[in-house]
């Protein structure tokens, strides 16, 4: 059914039409595919009592956020690269560099 699909989306190329997208969404939700116009969500169907819904939401915003910490270069967490002399009014801007 992804080659119905595919064809469906070749024959509209360059020409969507209502009635064309009609059939690939229907093609998509009948055989559970991914089309340019159907998504898929997960949900989770454990049932969760309100606290440990907060501690969870918690725990998910905790690590949401050392995640983008981790990847955000100017974060103010502690760098490898030493501080400047505290001796000199102006900083080298070479100096922590290796090589």
């Amino acid at each position: 059914m992804q080659s119905r699909i595919k064809d469906l989306m070749n024959q509209m190329y360059g020409r969507e039409n209502s009635q064309g997208v009609k059939e690939v969404n229907n093609t998509a939700l009948d055989y559970n595919l991914l089309s340019k116009y159907t998504a898929f969500v997960a949900v989770d169907e454990e049932p969760v009592s309100k606290g440990d819904r907060d501690s969870r939401l918690q725990s998910e915003a905790a690590q949401e956020t050392a995640t983008k910490s981790a990847n955000d270069p100017f974060s103010n967490r502690e760098s490898s690269t030493p501080a400047p002399n505290k001796q000199s009014k102006t900083a080298n801007p070479l100096d922590g560099l290796h090589r």
